[in-house]
């Protein structure tokens, strides 16, 4: 009998499983010592009352994984936007395999990853901080909330 190597889609749900597992551990997580040690709150455009293009991430995950996908966006857009295109990627790879499977060709790896997405996830990540950082600095709109105290006067 011979042995059956695992295909790309097995990989592929392998991936998932192990990313969902280590996001809900890094949310359960989130607020002990443990992971304070590997995510430092020592950030040197965050102490200088600014915003970098990550800010808001972690807490765009936890309104994420709590259903409030408005606030999410409000903390950092570029969460749900990976998140759209992780599931647009895998539906494309899912439907290709099952294609592959009644007789058509096998698909790579990544095979519906576009540079132009790149650039889009690029364009917004850049787009959102300067926006959320105009916002603060001119208008005193905070859309975080860490950061008003300093800039409202």
């Amino acid at each position: 009998m011979k042995k059956r190597k695992p295909s790309g889609l097995f990989w592929l749900v392998l991936f998932h499983v192990a990313l969902l597992l280590f996001t809900l551990l890094f949310l359960l997580l989130l607020d002990t010592p443990f992971i304070g040690l590997l995510v430092s709150d020592e950030c040197e455009i965050w102490n200088n009352h600014f915003y970098c293009p990550g800010c808001g991430g972690s807490r765009a995950v936890r309104a994420l994984a709590g259903g409030h996908i408005l606030e999410s966006l409000r903390y950092n857009p570029n969460v749900l936007l990976w998140l759209i295109m992780l599931f647009y990627i895998d539906l494309r790879t899912v439907i290709d395999y099952i294609k592959a499977k009644k007789g058509g060709k096998v698909p790579p790896a990544l095979p519906h990853l576009k540079w132009w997405m790149l650039w889009v996830v690029l364009a917004v990540l850049l787009g959102y901080c300067l926006i959320q950082n105009l916002l603060l600095i001119f208008f005193g709109i905070d859309l975080i909330g860490d950061h008003a105290a300093f800039w409202v006067r």
